[in-house]
């Protein structure tokens, strides 16, 4: 693994450093099709070196993972266990009323939801609104539109 480790550094290394090169002297010596073929080969190279590095850090990662798992999971295990902690919801105030136990704050959430999804909108004026906006259809245009066919 370390042999491609290596490998894969070198090839990156060598791509970057093929593509600084041309483009410098694309810079200093101006443009012409060879060196702008010259410059995709190098960055379609440059390209697969990190696809290539990419694949090796995924497939080191894969192998870490299944020499070490065993030993990660009473880390996962609380940190679980320390996010449902800190999204308990331990009392609630109701006005001047603490609810503080399971019951009561659940009793509290249902029927606050059931009044917000089951009650009456709150119809606002629009009048205001209709009135900054100007009128893009004129009368005439609009009861030729919804005039029955």
């Amino acid at each position: 693994m370390m042999f491609l480790v290596t490998f894969i550094l070198e090839l990156m290394d060598e791509t970057f450093t093929a593509l600084e090169t041309i483009q410098l002297d694309i810079s200093s010596n101006g443009f012409t099709d060879d060196k702008f073929e010259a410059e995709s080969a190098a960055k379609i190279a440059l390209c697969e070196a990190l696809k290539s590095q990419e694949e090796l850090w995924k497939e080191k990662s894969r192998i870490n993972w299944l020499e070490v798992r065993d030993r990660n999971t009473s880390f996962f295990h609380k940190a679980v266990q320390i996010r449902g902690s800190i999204n308990y919801i331990s009392s609630l105030i109701d006005g001047d009323r603490l609810l503080d136990t399971v019951a009561d704050i659940q009793s509290h959430i249902i029927s606050y939801f059931q009044q917000l999804f089951t009650s009456i909108p709150h119809v606002v004026d629009t009048e205001w609104i209709s009135n900054q906006i100007l009128s893009l259809v004129s009368t005439d245009d609009n009861a030729m539109f919804t005039a029955a066919s």
